[in-house]
């Protein structure tokens, strides 16, 4: 699973990342050349002085001419579920090389990472948790490990890709099996509300309510802009949202998950200054293959699903 906090130092273009609880005269330390982009584990003195304290790291970018390091800085533990806090980001930082020279294409993506990940701007509603993976639900995780994945293996290996909202800035981590140092994040929301008691004749139970909606990171986009299906099934703003009842501090938990999507046809609404955009839908033909991929790849993922076709809202 994730370390509990990490120390950065900084030395020109080299960012050096440890375990905030190392300890010995030897700790595994993550180096990252800003120039290069190139990423290497490996044993290092400890960081004792001159260092940056972060709660979690988003992962590595690379662009044409240089490298970036984008972390969490700062976070609000705003649910607990079966014993481990969920985190919402508040805080980020990315660390970038000092460059003579510009590249328009960089610093045009740099920005585009920037606010992306800026709670602030389009960084908003992303969460993160450091023993429990929140990009399952609690029935995958229980068949994850009941297939016999170890709690630290199913923290990074058995993530659902649709929901692992950093995926694509922990290649380099997952290339240099730096496990450690992978905080798969979600973006959505994440709300609980805790203290409460169920009683009947015979005893009293303390439990917790427990709402994580998960974005799909497949087909995002505006309402509007993104509508429908792509070829391949995928809908636009899919998201899966899971309730949860806590019973006792997990000995007890009950999950129930409700997804929602564009209509899984080829549709587009293009904004306008009209009230209602008009819908362009692709041929009758077009349509068959996408809606067949699309349920059954719910199939294939929830087993079992109830449709309530709800035009109105999608």
């Amino acid at each position: 699973m994730p370390y509990p906090g990490l120390r950065v130092r900084v030395l020109g273009s080299v960012v050096i990342i440890q375990p905030l609880e190392s300890a010995g005269e030897q700790a595994l330390s993550l180096t990252v050349d800003l120039k290069s982009g190139r990423v290497e584990l490996a044993p290092q003195a400890p960081i004792k002085n001159d260092c940056l304290v972060v709660l979690a790291m988003v992962g590595v970018m690379s662009l044409s001419s240089q490298a970036a390091v984008a972390l969490v800085t700062g976070a609000e533990q705003v649910a607990t579920v079966s014993g481990h806090p969920i985190f919402r980001v508040t805080q980020t930082k990315v660390l970038e090389a000092e460059r003579r020279t510009r590249d328009p294409g960089d610093d045009r993506y740099m920005a585009l990472l920037k606010a992306a990940l800026d709670p602030e701007a389009h960084g908003r509603g992303l969460y993160f948790s450091l023993g429990l993976n929140l990009t399952l639900s609690a029935e995958h995780r229980a068949t994850g490990l009941a297939d016999g994945a170890s709690a630290e293996k199913h923290m990074y290996a058995k993530e659902d890709a649709r929901f692992f909202w950093n995926r694509n800035l922990c290649t380099k981590l997952i290339d240099a099996n730096a496990h450690g140092f992978i905080y798969p994040l979600v973006q959505g929301f994440v709300g609980q509300l805790d203290s409460l008691v169920f009683r009947n004749k015979e005893r009293y139970a303390s439990a917790s309510i427990t709402l994580i909606a998960r974005r799909s990171v497949q087909r995002v986009g505006t309402r509007h802009w993104r509508r429908g299906a792509d070829k391949q099934g995928n809908v636009a703003n899919f998201v899966e949202t899971e309730q949860l009842v806590d019973f006792d501090n997990g000995k007890h938990v009950a999950s129930h998950v409700q997804i929602r999507g564009s209509i899984p046809l080829l549709w587009t609404q293009i904004p306008n200054i009209k009230y209602k955009p008009p819908t362009e839908m692709a041929g009758r033909s077009a349509h068959a293959s996408v809606f067949d991929q699309h349920m059954s790849h719910l199939l294939e993922v929830y087993k079992v699903i109830i449709c309530f076709p709800i035009w109105r809202c999608i």
